[in-house]
């Protein structure tokens, strides 16, 4: 009996316990977000973000998005796909961080035309660096066709705890987004 409740107990903690981020691996959490992104699940790969992360991008995108709004032009790609359904500046206002996030991601890599890439690319998790107990770095080799030419990479996916759980930064490339957009605020 008394081996039973033991059992259950640990059970209890291993499932309930306040660090509960430590029985996650963020090797798996980056797995999951690779997968998310070849599956185009753009709302999967939101709720993975930190929420830091999507606030941030939230911040610099909106403004551009309620300018770009009301001069109704055909504006190229992204910004077509990231003002599909707006037509004024309050709808803008209205967008949560998450669905900002998801605008700019889906309406990025669309028009980069890398869907294909991301169709045939394998990744492979190389391994982790933990920077500090609530920042690790996920190294990855990816491997994609692009035109009939193989190219293979190597790239990282920083994970920050947040709330008990591994979140996704933004990588490297989505923040050269975010450059363009705070460029592209100042000249409208």
């Amino acid at each position: 009996m008394l081996l039973r409740l033991a059992l259950i107990l640990s059970v209890f903690l291993i499932f309930a316990g306040p660090s509960a981020h430590a029985a996650q691996d963020p090797k798996l959490v980056a797995r999951d977000y690779v997968a998310a992104l070849k599956a185009s699940a753009w709302a999967r790969i939101a709720d993975m973000m930190d929420p830091r992360e999507l606030a941030n991008v939230h911040s610099f995108v909106v403004p551009v998005l309620k300018r770009l709004v009301i001069q109704r032009r055909a504006w190229p790609a992204p910004y077509k796909q990231m003002l599909a359904g707006l037509e004024t500046q309050a709808q803008v206002q209205k967008l949560t961080p998450r669905q900002v996030f998801i605008r700019l991601l889906q309406g990025t890599v669309n028009s980069i035309g890398s869907r294909q890439a991301l169709n045939t690319a394998t990744f492979t998790v190389l391994g982790q660096v933990n920077e500090t107990p609530s920042l690790v770095h996920v190294v990855y080799r990816a491997e994609f066709l692009v035109k009939g030419i193989r190219f293979r990479s190597l790239s990282v996916i920083s994970l920050n705890e947040y709330d008990g759980r591994w979140r996704v930064k933004l990588n490297e490339n989505m923040r050269q987004v975010a450059a363009v957009f705070r460029r592209l605020a100042k000249k409208l």
